[in-house]
């Protein structure tokens, strides 16, 4: 298989690996070991639901929202577009009225955070979607938005506006993309998060495979 004809835009989990400030850290710890005399290596890893690359379901804003293992994976797999906003600090409607977004989309929008996501301090002025940009998808009929950082919304607000209004209108939101190597266009993507009973949300596996080699392998 050709390099480029698949992108793997997930964070390896791992202890040195960035959280959102207050959330758990990654701890990971072998409990048995075959260079120990076990048969077997075993590893106990914990984390918070929303590590790394990871999907929030409604429920991470709302009591009675959808949980992770109750979404519907629809929106998770199918055709996504790649949007490139560079050189902007916020992502706010009159960058994102022009953009071809029409109903059923999923959409993903690479800035400048994707080489954010490579320092090894949590930066908190990373890129972020505006409230009125928000309403404006929702608008168009989004079904799933993903964003390269850890937030969707401004570090600096205490309500999530973004995250509330998205959510409440039972959109997913994908958080923690590695887009460094993505183009702008259109893929067929596979993002899985774990089946977590109750779950507000879960770190996913999401993979984006050129259209080219989606129709030549079919």
């Amino acid at each position: 298989m050709d390099s480029k004809s698949y992108y793997d835009v997930t964070l390896t989990i791992s202890q040195d690996l960035l959280v959102y400030p207050g959330d758990p850290k990654v701890k990971i710890e072998q409990t048995l070991s075959i260079s120990k005399g076990d048969t077997s290596n075993v590893s106990l890893i914990s984390f918070g639901s929303h590590t790394g690359t990871h999907i929030d379901a409604p429920k991470h804003f709302y009591d009675k929202g959808k949980t992770v293992d109750e979404i519907d994976m629809n929106r998770l797999i199918g055709l996504v577009k790649v949007f490139e906003i560079m050189d902007k600090t916020i992502i706010d409607v009159e960058d994102v009225k022009n953009l071809n977004i029409k109903r059923g989309d999923r959409i993903l929008f690479k800035t400048q955070n994707s080489k954010y996501l490579k320092e090894k301090e949590f930066n908190s002025e990373f890129v972020y979607l505006s409230s009125k940009a928000a309403k404006y998808i929702v608008n168009k009929g989004v079904i799933t938005i993903g964003v390269d950082y850890f937030s969707i919304d401004n570090f600096k607000s205490e309500e999530f506006p973004v995250h509330n209004f998205l959510l409440g209108n039972d959109i997913l939101i994908i958080e923690g993309l590695q887009l460094s190597e993505v183009k702008v266009g259109e893929y067929f993507m596979v993002a899985l998060p774990l089946k977590i009973e109750g779950g507000d949300g879960s770190p996913t596996r999401v993979i984006l495979t050129s259209k080219t080699y989606l129709i030549d392998a079919l």
